[in-house]
């Protein structure tokens, strides 16, 4: 049997002390809360080196016509603040009842499954 890991837990749990994260019961509260915490600037992404949502810090693209890019991790970590959706990129999620906001976690956006 195969299990999957629900969407908010994959994204909270190896940061679990640090995270936040909010259940509500419209997607209109859910949007609402997480362009509030957008626009003050509390929304932190926290990867864990190598994990599932450690991204690059920043892409080059060729410069000589090669297609394809190259991905250059710096040595220093990126402020928590990078790769922050912005609010008008988050799609409402096809499933679950509720909406969950996660505000502090590895990866930030609204989900339908905790």
């Amino acid at each position: 049997m195969i299990f999957c890991r629900s969407d908010v837990l994959a994204r909270v749990e190896a940061v679990r002390d640090e995270s936040i994260y909010e259940s509500v019961s419209t997607w209109e509260d859910a949007l609402a809360i997480y362009t509030a915490a957008y626009y003050d600037g509390t929304i932190e992404r926290i990867p864990v080196t190598d994990g599932p949502f450690d991204v690059p810090y920043f892409t080059v693209f060729s410069n000589i016509g090669r297609s394809g890019v190259a991905y250059i991790n710096m040595p220093a970590p990126a402020p928590r603040s990078t790769n922050v959706p912005h609010p008008d990129g988050i799609q409402m999620p096809t499933i679950g009842k509720k909406f969950y906001v996660v505000l502090k976690g590895e990866e930030a956006g609204i989900y339908g499954s905790w």
